[in-house]
């Protein structure tokens, strides 16, 4: 039951015996060998109408976000916003907005169904560089026509990506934004900045960068100030004392830029933080399941599939055409009706069954009864059992 809320609700699944989320572990391991093909038709379209955009950040796991396992993070330039819009259209991505609770400006999102894996992905698309804080990404970097001028083409995997060394310096600004004020105050100077997954991500774009060039690019946007600080802290083990005096010059810096107050970010900070508990605890069973964070931007009705990793492959868009047809015009189905969580489906032992289950319609979608018939029609077309205590119509 509880990784069928997971799903509904936009949650990462988590395996068996493992406290931590799935994707926390090795990424090469989950998903498809090779590129998704709707991604792979995107980048020939995106090349083919000479759209100016590039893969920004997290290139360590450009493989993973190709096949699927992690999202697509792309910055286009502004010019190329209705043609890109477009090309995602006429290649079945659909797009959805966030909860307002996790909205941020200048960020679409848009999932498509990878028919050849039946796999979801996920891609952002930055039209400005917004970043910062976490819940809520604070600051503007006016960069984004130096990023864009920086890309590369990635012959591996045929999409453009940002120089590293550009990717460096963009690493390092985030990292010294995110830094939570515990994080500042309780943190020993000494310490090392970076660990674990941030530290093995560091570590990759030191192989693949020099130190005068990220300097250089590192003043030309930052100013000679911050330039120094950054120079010191790729010369020396990366600690907290010199993250820390990189951030003081990164917020001076950006101060232009700032999208808050000290009142206002401390107040967004706080109220965001405050649904992220909501969201993780055990008051949101007190509600009908609901999606917490993506809703279809045409509003109406999403539909889940939910079942085992082997069996959802398997459903045909023909047989939910029956039910969907019943939902009336207000159904926004991602690709055909048939949608879930990007990444996995949910634990088997959760739950067999097979379900098309109705989360919280807009006005005028239809009632709850007649979901509740798609659910046991759809059960009995396949043969399925029912659910059971553990799998429970939504």
């Amino acid at each position: 039951m509880s990784g069928m809320r997971e799903a509904l609700r936009g949650s990462v699944p988590r395996r068996a015996g493992v406290g931590v989320p799935w994707k926390a572990g090795a990424l090469e391991q989950h998903g498809p060998s090779t590129p998704l093909s709707v991604l792979v038709r995107l980048a020939r379209r995106l090349h083919e109408e000479d759209v100016l955009y590039c893969h920004w950040k997290d290139n360590d796991t450009l493989a993973a976000s190709l096949r699927g396992v992690v999202d697509v993070d792309l910055l286009v330039d502004a010019a190329a916003v209705p043609v890109l819009t477009r090309l995602l259209g006429e290649l079945g991505f659909k797009p959805f907005v966030p909860s307002p609770w996790f909205a941020y400006p200048a960020i679409g999102h848009f999932l498509a169904l990878d028919r050849q894996t039946a796999r979801l992905t996920h891609v952002h698309v930055y039209y400005r560089l917004i970043t910062g804080e976490g819940h809520l990404k604070g600051y503007h970097l006016p960069w984004e026509d130096a990023v864009l001028a920086s890309r590369k083409l990635d012959a591996d995997h045929g999409i453009y990506t940002v120089d590293p060394n550009v990717e460096m310096v963009l690493f390092l600004v985030r990292s010294a934004l995110k830094l939570r004020t515990y994080e500042r105050i309780c943190r020993s100077r000494a310490a090392p900045c970076f660990r674990g997954r941030v530290l093995t991500k560091f570590r990759w774009l030191q192989t693949r960068t020099a130190a005068p060039r990220v300097v250089e690019v590192g003043r030309e946007v930052l100013g000679d100030a911050a330039g120094v600080v950054l120079s010191e802290l790729l010369e020396e083990r990366p600690s907290m004392r010199g993250l820390l005096a990189f951030r003081r010059s990164v917020v001076a810096a950006l101060h232009p830029h700032r999208r808050y107050g000290p009142v206002d970010a401390a107040w967004h900070r706080w109220l965001k933080e405050c649904c992220s508990v909501w969201r993780t605890s055990n008051l949101r069973r007190l509600v009908p399941p609901a999606p917490l964070r993506l809703i279809p931007a045409t509003g109406g009705r999403l539909i889940a599939v939910v079942g085992p990793s082997t069996f959802s492959p398997s459903i045909s868009a023909a047989e939910t055409a029956p039910f969907r047809r019943s939902a009336g015009p207000c159904d926004s189905p991602v690709d055909g009706g048939i949608g879930g969580r990007p990444k996995r489906a949910p634990d088997p032992s959760r739950g067999g069954a097979t379900a098309i289950c109705r989360i919280r319609p807009r006005r005028g979608c239809g009632s709850p009864e007649r979901s509740g018939r798609w659910c046991s029609a759809l059960r009995k077309s396949r043969g399925c059992a029912a659910p059971g205590a553990r799998t429970r119509e939504a």
